[in-house]
């Protein structure tokens, strides 16, 4: 589903009018930001997300956050909920839907490189309101340099190019004062739009996460695997429609350890001469295509075996500072094996 730009085909928060207290906020026709509590009844899943310092969790009980208006909205309407304290309220305007529909017209009549580029201009767009204020500075310089550079900034990567040079990466903030160089480059941005754009795609997942006939077995951002066939009607090549990417195929078993991490076999009903009769689909996060086979994602889900994989890649020279060509072993494992 394109998720983003059919987020963006609605009102987004064009400018902030003021403060609201709580008991002022009627979410069915308040635009804006609300800090607020969204209770979760048991027989409901938990799709809530919270960011902590061990990542992203979705707990149960009563959650605390600021909150974009549509998606308690959503929420509210499917049985959750929500207690308003205060909110920011803002005007409200259709910014985006010519320009995705426009350029949505344009990706699906073109191929190669330059389907590539429309889909670019549509999920890129939203990203654009949610930049940094600055932009990374990058420096080639020697060793020494390096050094003090990195005394003083945040450093974000230094690949080493020859003995005595390296690519410098860096913030371009003093990193005691916290505060922009004079000659830094700064971009202008729009954390309202950008995170309401990601709000309103979630809210538009929310029915379908929430749906006690096909309860979803996973879900990532825009996709989600379902024990039942969703409806024909919102299947289909349209805006905000779903695409079967399995077409039409069965799923026969599946294997769903972590975030970015699951496997599933599948089997073809109506396959035609030359056609495979099954197909498997392996996707672990930090490993590189193939390099997880099904019947060893089958074995770390079910058994609890451990499949050690080396990846090539930059590895970081701590005494150097630098970044230098290396490998590195990974294993795929349970979350909770402590080894």
């Amino acid at each position: 589903m394109a998720l983003q730009s059919d987020g963006m085909c609605t009102g987004m928060p064009v400018h902030y009018l003021d403060y609201v207290p709580g008991y002022m906020i009627n979410i069915e026709t308040f635009c804006g930001y609300i800090y607020a509590t969204i209770t979760i009844p048991d027989h409901l899943p938990a799709i809530i997300p919270l960011k902590g310092k061990d990542g992203l969790t979705y707990p149960r009980g009563g959650v605390d956050g600021l909150y974009y208006s549509e998606e308690l909205r959503v929420l509210s309407s499917r049985g959750y909920k929500v207690t308003c304290k205060s909110g920011y309220l803002f005007a409200s305007a259709d910014l985006f839907s010519k320009y995705v529909e426009h350029f949505y017209n344009l990706k699906a009549s073109a191929t190669g490189g330059e389907r590539f580029v429309y889909k670019l201009l549509l999920n890129g767009l939203y990203g654009f309101f949610c930049r940094a204020s600055y932009y990374n500075e990058s420096k080639i310089v020697n060793q020494d340099r390096a050094a003090e550079i990195s005394q003083a900034h945040p450093i974000d990567a230094i690949t080493e190019l020859s003995p005595n040079l390296v690519l410098v990466n860096y913030a371009p903030y003093l990193d005691v004062e916290c505060n922009l160089l004079e000659n830094a480059i700064t971009v202008t941005s729009n954390i309202a739009v950008g995170a309401a754009v990601t709000a309103i795609a979630r809210s538009i997942m929310c029915p379908y996460k929430c749906d006690p006939n096909n309860p979803i077995l996973y879900t990532d951002t825009d996709s989600g695997l379902f024990p039942k066939p969703l409806p024909s009607t919102v299947i289909g090549p349209n805006l905000g429609q779903w695409k079967d990417e399995l077409d039409g195929d069965i799923i026969l078993d599946a294997y769903f350890i972590g975030a970015k991490a699951y496997a599933f076999r599948t089997e073809r009903p109506h396959k035609f001469y030359g056609d495979a009769p099954s197909m498997e689909k392996v996707v672990v996060s930090g490993f590189p295509v193939g390099s997880v086979s099904f019947e060893q994602f089958k074995e770390v889900a079910t058994i609890g075996t451990k499949v050690k994989v080396s990846i090539d890649r930059l590895v970081k020279d701590r005494v150097a500072i630098v970044m230098k060509q290396g490998s590195m072993t990974r294993t795929l494992r349970l979350r909770d094996d402590p080894k």
